[in-house]
């Protein structure tokens, strides 16, 4: 099988259990070892190509650049005052409130999700916002789609770009979709 921005192997490897594809792509090469996973990682590829037609904007570039700064400015203020930082972050969120120290010092995170920094103020809840528009795992292991899910989020929390601009850029379902919605999340 193959699209405008992938293309399967000929050659499946199978290791005793599993078939194993891999896939080459615009955006690199991946494995999968299920047909399922085969499927994941076409879809993953069409979201990346529609995650580039985004970052491609001059909206998106400005919001990542400004959330470099939104980055700055949460950490000193954690550095400076973290009681009041973390309070802010999290206040009018009721039960939030007595999860902060879950949310800080809790169990290990695996490594598709960020820090607790980044949960605490919002930017996790955007990347799987921004991963079910797009119709992709939010815990996927391709290391580039986590990149993209990352900058988008990012871009989105402490950068102002706003959800439903980010999509309206997309042509296609995705952005209809979103925009026929009202979805309108900063």
């Amino acid at each position: 099988e193959q699209g405008p921005d992938f293309r399967f192997r000929d050659e499946v490897v199978n290791d005793g259990v599993l078939n194993i594809f891999t896939l080459d792509s615009t955006f690199g090469t991946f494995q999968a070892t299920t047909n399922a996973k085969a499927r994941d990682r076409v879809a993953e590829v069409h979201a990346l190509r529609q995650m580039e037609t985004i970052r491609q904007t001059d909206t998106f570039v400005q919001a990542l650049k400004q959330s470099g700064r939104g980055t700055i400015n949460t950490v000193t203020g954690v550095v400076t005052d973290p009681i009041g930082t973390v309070s802010g972050a999290i206040s009018g969120v009721g039960k939030a409130f007595a999860r902060t120290g879950d949310a800080l010092f809790g169990s290990r995170r695996s490594e598709a999700e960020g820090s607790r920094m980044e949960a605490l103020v919002g930017i996790e809840a955007s990347k799987r916002k921004f991963a079910f528009d797009f119709g992709v795992d939010v815990y996927s292991d391709n290391p580039v789609l986590q990149d993209r899910l990352d900058d988008l989020a990012r871009a989105n929390v402490l950068g102002g770009l706003s959800y439903s601009a980010a999509l309206a850029i997309v042509p296609g379902t995705v952005g209809v979709a979103a925009t026929a919605t009202g979805l309108t999340q900063r």
